[in-house]
């Protein structure tokens, strides 16, 4: 779990950081987090709730199949990433023989209800940006950028929002 945050950040400092390694360690981290529900349930733990926390990735996933608005761009986020080391630390404290079923269980419910808010910020995000244009025109994030740039806010000083110019 440790090594997990040290390889981006020296990736980022080696400037060997790209789109491609992000996903990809969210993509394992994603996998790692199922494996470890998998054998927290199997081992009696926790019902068959805990899946949730493995599983919630996959849900996404599966729901942007029939969903556009849910495969739009996300910006980056420092709460995406703290809850997935809640998420990782709790599982893998869950698995270890000092905690008993009753804690592990309070720990994976909170987790749970962590990660479940996460998600759902990120789903009324995703809705909402989709609303915000019409529906053949979903623009990237550098298109919106260029639009509120463009946009009257930013004109020239002295400027009228409406003036014509034209002589």
């Amino acid at each position: 779990l440790a090594l997990d945050g040290v390889d981006g950040y020296l990736a980022r400092r080696s400037r060997l950081a790209s789109t491609f390694g992000a996903r990809f360690d969210m993509e394992v981290d994603a996998f790692l987090a199922l494996v470890l529900a998998v054998l927290i349930w199997r081992s009696g733990k926790a019902g068959i709730w805990i899946l949730g926390l493995g599983s919630l990735r996959y849900a996404f996933i599966m729901a942007s199949v029939w969903s556009a608005p849910l495969r739009g761009e996300l910006y980056p986020s420092f709460r995406r990433k703290a809850v997935c080391v809640l998420q990782i630390a709790a599982l893998c404290l869950m698995l270890s023989p000092l905690l008993s079923a009753t804690l592990a269980s309070l720990l994976g419910v909170t987790a749970l209800v962590c990660l479940t808010a996460s998600f759902a910020v990120d789903v009324v995000w995703l809705y909402r940006q989709s609303t915000s244009f019409p529906a053949a025109d979903h623009p990237t994030r550098s298109q919106r950028a260029l639009r509120l740039l463009n946009s009257s806010t930013h004109r020239a000083p002295g400027k009228a929002a409406n003036s014509d110019t034209s002589p």
